[in-house]
């Protein structure tokens, strides 16, 4: 029965069920197997294009708040293009500016999606709840291929923890605000739980710092959208803590505190910047000197490991290796692209959206929710990395953007 209603499906409907399973498989596998974000992302961008002359409809359609987010995005790449004016390493420059292109393929895909109409819900929902033990099998073969390297897929380690804290996060969201049978709940709760397994397994610390607003964010959504029962909330904590705190998972939350907390006392006691902390700040001091060195339009994108080598040569931190990035997306943008790239990166990536999404909320979308969990996740993350400049991270930010932006608008409609 259910093989013949998806061969209906697929006849009914190829197009919607061919980005549906694409929508599945980024958040499956975009951090974890190589190609698939981008793969995803292209898709996504080659259907913007086939709609290209219903463009114009659509744009004329949006919420002024929703224009001037698209448009943002726009000026973030020309941030990225008006700083050549001070770029040395013109082939490290071209590399990184695939990172602010990507971004501004936003706005042919996000129209072409919100005029469509394709729904991504349960593609969304079911691609999530089957991430968290795709997730957890890639840190456990990757354990296994290199037990003392910290676990991940295809990429850096950082992308990998960071990617399962955001799906555990948004499942989170999804057990609170959807009205789901038992067993799919279930099956909600053990995903969160590998989601989080992961992430510890990744060593990711700077992923785990997003968990307490994260959990605010839940806690909102549950006493605001949802009739609040203590209950509730105590078997979702209970489940939180066995998970976590009852497996080897709390000796390793632990232990990487405490090396966390020593390596910023070595980094201020001496300037120690050999470890990964101390390494962070230290690049976060240089940065700091070379945005001074040009504040409104900066050095340009790929020169900052030239600025590294340039301080190492007057004997200041030594003993660092030497980055190409700042590991922290404020200070990058500052660097890279002086005040003005930082402020369009603030506006385009982070406050508009997150303003947008409020906006659904207030008006009685549940879904928004989760655009506000998307995007406080990636400031969070920003923090400790530059994700920016990562292009998987990119393209799992790009599309789940749009699929959660076309998902509030299409519940925003169906209210009117």
């Amino acid at each position: 029965m259910y093989l013949q209603k998806l061969v209906n499906n697929i006849k009914e409907n190829p197009q919607q069920v061919f980005l549906g399973l694409c929508v599945m498989a980024i958040t499956m596998f975009g951090a974890s197997l190589k190609d698939v974000a981008s793969t995803v992302l292209a898709v996504f961008f080659l259907f913007g294009c086939s709609k290209m002359f219903q463009m114009k409809l659509t744009w004329t359609s949006l919420q002024t708040i929703e224009k001037v987010m698209l448009a943002a995005f726009i000026f973030y790449m020309f941030s990225g293009f008006l700083s050549y004016i001070n770029v040395e390493d013109s082939h490290e420059y071209i590399k990184q500016m695939d990172r602010y292109i990507r971004f501004a393929l936003i706005v042919p895909i996000a129209l072409a999606v919100i005029n469509s109409k394709l729904d991504f819900e349960k593609y969304f929902f079911i691609g999530m709840i089957l991430s968290g033990p795709v997730f957890l099998y890639f840190a456990l073969l990757s354990l296994q291929q290199k037990p003392d390297w910290p676990a991940g897929g295809a990429y850096h380690h950082i992308t990998f923890g960071d990617a399962a804290m955001l799906n555990a996060l948004l499942i989170m969201l999804m057990l609170v605000l959807e009205r789901w049978k038992l067993r799919w709940k279930m099956l909600a709760m053990i995903s969160i739980l590998c989601c989080l397994y992961a992430s510890v397994l990744s060593q990711a610390r700077g992923a785990w710092i997003a968990l307490p607003i994260g959990l605010l964010i839940v806690f909102i959504a549950l006493t605001r959208e949802t009739r609040f029962k203590s209950g509730h909330a105590l078997i979702i904590l209970v489940i939180f803590a066995l998970g976590v705190f009852i497996t080897p998972a709390a000796k390793m939350i632990n232990d990487r505190y405490t090396e966390a907390v020593s390596e910023v006392e070595m980094f201020i006691d001496s300037g120690d910047a050999t470890t990964s902390i101390g390494g962070r700040l230290a690049l976060w001091s240089l940065s700091i000197k070379v945005w001074q060195s040009s504040p409104v339009i900066g050095t340009g994108p790929g020169d900052f490991d030239n600025e590294v080598m340039e301080y190492q040569s007057k004997g200041i931190y030594t003993d660092m290796d030497v980055h190409s990035s700042v590991h922290n997306i404020y200070l990058q943008s500052l660097a890279n692209t002086g005040l003005l790239g930082f402020f369009v990166l603030m506006f385009a990536l982070l406050i508009l959206p997150f303003w947008c999404f409020f906006n659904f909320t207030r008006k009685g979308v549940k879904s928004g929710y989760y655009g506000l969990m998307l995007i406080s996740a990636f400031a969070v993350f920003g923090v400790t990395e530059s994700w920016v400049l990562r292009a998987p991270v990119v393209s799992i930010y790009i599309v789940y953007l749009i699929v959660l932006l076309s998902l509030s608008r299409k519940k925003l409609n169906s209210f009117e």
